[in-house]
């Protein structure tokens, strides 16, 4: 199960000190939901990066490991999930000037398979955001605050 959405559309109209955004990127772990949510203030206090001018802000290696530490906090078994793919995101989008320049990594991991009534080959999926100051979202169960 994999979830990305927007909770609030943002006022384009608006100065960007003033948007008011959110996204989520869902995640399921042995059956169950987790959520990491993304405010539009957060990744506004993390460095701008522009692909074709530079190196992004954090390594791969050290986001790779802030993501892997993410991850560790959420489930018990952490040497069972696999990272299969990294990406950049724009998870804003950059369609809207005031959202150009701000990017996240995005790490899928998978996990080991759980049973679900009675099919034993569902498999657990992780994505984990890192932000480009290094810091990882929280993965937190949905329903919970």
């Amino acid at each position: 199960i994999f979830t990305f959405g927007c909770h609030t559309a943002p006022d384009v109209s608006l100065p960007s000190k003033n948007i008011s955004a959110s996204i989520s990127f869902g995640s399921n772990i042995n059956g169950k939901a987790f959520d990491s949510s993304l405010d539009w203030k957060d990744l506004q206090a993390t460095p701008k990066w522009l692909p074709d001018r530079s190196k992004p802000p954090v390594s791969l290696t050290s986001a790779r490991r802030a993501a892997t530490k993410m991850l560790a906090k959420a489930v018990s078994n952490i040497e069972q999930w696999k990272l299969v793919e990294v990406s950049f995101k724009q998870p804003f989008g950059s369609e809207t000037p005031a959202f150009e320049g701000f990017w996240v990594y995005e790490f899928r991991f998978d996990g080991p398979k759980y049973s679900f009534n009675g099919n034993n080959n569902m498999f657990s999926s992780a994505n984990v955001i890192v932000l480009m100051n290094g810091k990882a979202i929280p993965l937190k169960p949905v329903g919970s605050k």
